[in-house]
Order: structure tokens, then C-alpha cells, then sequence
């Protein structure tokens, strides 16, 4: 049986507040209605269902959180760090040009240096790209996970009005 075959929302709701008030029980039913245990397993199987659903949906939230942390922590100590390379840039330029008249090995050291401090900030830059990009990625799947849920809820409302139709028809084709 597929989940659309299940009562959701407010009919779950209902249902449920009916069997908790009422409490009814298999003598009960027999005497209303033959397919009373049946209707009791729908029951249940829609309440196990709507458990899932809150489970699932509690779990992705939970890993939606735990990955804008972690996105935000990557950002802010990538950014620590380009700021910190941005100023050990800076000043060894400084330097560099304060002792401009040193020899030619020191001055050679000093723009290895440079340029080592330089490739570790486009690094930086490259790896923050790429957790812009999976973030935008992660929002756009939660999105497209999210409208495919709203896809499905009308056609289970069109489903379970059909049945309810076809079983009011029969119970009228009965009473003729």
C-alpha cells in the first residue's frame, strides 16, 4: 500500500480524535460494520506512516542545520584565514620594500614567501567557491524535495475522496 492510500492531515487527525473519544473495540465494530478491523489496520498504518513522515522530515531538518553550521564555521575560518593571509601579505610587502636594499638571496626568500602566502589565499578563495556552490546545491534540493511533496498531496486528497465516493454509492446500493 503506498502512502498515498493513507489517510494524511486532517482526516488523519479526525480519525484519530474519533478512536481516542469513542474508544471502540472488535464487538463493537462487528456490530456497525464487517470491515471494522480493517479500517482500525488503515488507521494505524496512516498514524505509523504520518511517524515516518515527522521522522524523515525531523531528520533532514536536522541535517539542514548541521550543514549551515558547518557552512558557516568552513566560512568564517576561511575568511579568518584570508584575512590573515591578506595582512602577512601585506606586510611582507612592506618589508619587502623596506629592506629593498638587502642582498639579493634575502630579497628572493622574502617574495618566496609572498608568493607561498598568495597561493594558500586563492586556496582559501577556491575551497569558499566551492561551499557557496554546495550550499546553493543543498537549498535547491531541500526546495525540489519540498514541491514534490506538495505535488503529491492533492492527487492522495483526489484518491480518498474517489474511495469515499465509491463506498458511499455502495452503502446507498445496499439500502435500495
Amino acid at each position: 500500500m503506498c502512502s498515498s492510500d493513507l489517510f494524511h492531515g486532517p482526516d488523519l487527525k479526525n480519525a484519530r480524535a474519533w478512536r481516542e473519544k469513542e474508544n471502540p473495540n472488535p464487538a463493537w465494530g462487528r456490530f456497525y460494520h464487517p470491515g471494522y478491523e480493517t479500517a482500525m489496520k488503515f488507521l494505524d498504518r496512516s498514524a505509523a506512516a504520518r511517524q515516518r513522515q515527522i521522522l524523515v522530515y525531523g531528520t533532514l531538518g536536522l541535517f539542514l542545520v548541521l550543514w549551515s553550521g558547518y557552512l558557516f564555521y568552513a566560512h568564517d575560518r576561511t575568511a579568518k584565514r584570508m584575512a590573515a593571509s591578506q595582512a602577512t601579505i601585506l606586510h611582507q610587502q612592506q618589508m619587502a620594500a623596506a629592506e629593498e636594499e638587502k642582498a639579493k638571496d634575502e630579497h628572493n626568500l622574502e617574495e618566496s614567501r609572498i608568493s607561498e602566502a598568495q597561493a594558500e589565499t586563492d586556496w582559501v578563495r577556491n575551497v569558499s567557491r566551492t561551499m557557496d556552490v554546495n550550499r546553493i546545491e543543498l537549498a535547491s534540493y531541500a526546495s525540489s524535495l519540498g514541491s514534490q511533496l506538495n505535488d503529491v498531496a492533492p492527487q492522495e486528497k483526489k484518491i480518498q475522496m474517489e474511495a469515499v465516493e465509491a463506498e458511499v454509492q455502495t452503502e446507498m446500493g445496499e439500502h435500495e
